[in-house]
C-alpha cells in the first residue's frame, strides 16, 4: 500500500468516526518545507487529542496481516508497514523521574 493510500485511509477513518482531523507533523513536514530531499520512511501523525489512539488501533486492525503495532508507555503508538513507520501521538507527555 502506498503512503498516499494510507494517509487517505487514516483521514477517512477519522471522518467516519467523528474524530479530530489528523495532521502530519515532525521531521517530514520540516524536511518538505526546507526542500530537503529525503526518503519517506517515518511519518508522525497527530490529531492533538486522544482520538489519535482510535485511529492507530483501527489502522492496526485493518493492516493486521501487513503491519506490526506497538503502544509505548508515553501514550504514542507505532505501526510498522514494511520499511515505513507511522507514529501516532496526541502529543508526547514526558514523565519526570
Amino acid at each position: 500500500m502506498q503512503l498516499s493510500e494510507l494517509l487517505y485511509a487514516i483521514g477517512k477513518i477519522a471522518e467516519d468516526k467523528g474524530l479530530s482531523t489528523p495532521y502530519i507533523v515532525g521531521g517530514l513536514t520540516r524536511d518538505r518545507l526546507l526542500n530537503k530531499a529525503t526518503t519517506i520512511n517515518d511519518v508522525d501523525l497527530t490529531t492533538g487529542d486522544a482520538g489519535i489512539k482510535s485511529l492507530a488501533v483501527e489502522m492496526a486492525r485493518r493492516l493486521r496481516d501487513q503491519a506490526s503495532y506497538i503502544t509505548f508507555p508515553d501514550g504514542h503508538s507505532s505501526l510498522q508497514i514494511g520499511e515505513l513507520k507511522l507514529d501516532f501521538s496526541s502529543n508526547f507527555k514526558i514523565f519526570s523521574c
